[in-house]
């Protein structure tokens, strides 16, 4: 058993929230609270996940800039990224930009379809919208 498995355990929680999967917040996991570089082979046994559901996880982790790898003798090593946190606000930041456009846009094109009552109710959806979208601005700025 992982020694920090309570605070793994958190982590994968946080991850899955974020809309990784379990691969993701574990392996991710392991390397924040090691805090020490890893091969796929040691992160494997560390997990129990095979090399290919490794090296999967760790390619989606690469991608969302939350770990890096440098090449170590002849096998890559990989670490997690110390900034993890300021990525994560700034991928969520662009996430819930960008649903909230949507859904805008959708409302817009609503509003000048519909008629009669759901045009009012539409109208205060649109404001909460508008807020919505100032929040996010004043939260990141």
């Amino acid at each position: 058993m992982f020694p920090l498995e309570d605070l793994l355990i958190h982590i994968v929680r946080i991850f899955r929230v974020w809309g990784f999967g379990e691969v993701c917040g574990v392996i991710f996991g392991i390397l924040l609270l090691r805090r020490e570089p890893m091969t796929i082979d040691e992160i494997s046994k560390e997990t129990g996940y095979s090399k290919s559901s490794v090296f999967q996880g760790l390619n989606t982790l690469l991608k969302n800039y939350l770990v890096e790898k440098k090449k170590r003798d002849r096998k890559y090593v990989y670490w997690a990224k110390k900034e993890f946190l300021r990525v994560m606000m700034s991928q969520l930041k662009s996430r819930a930009e960008k649903e909230i456009k949507s859904l805008r846009e959708k409302i817009e094109e609503k509003l000048r379809e519909v008629d009669g009552g759901y045009k009012g109710k539409l109208s205060a959806l649109m404001e909460e919208i508008k807020q919505a979208e100032k929040y996010i601005q004043e939260v990141s700025s």
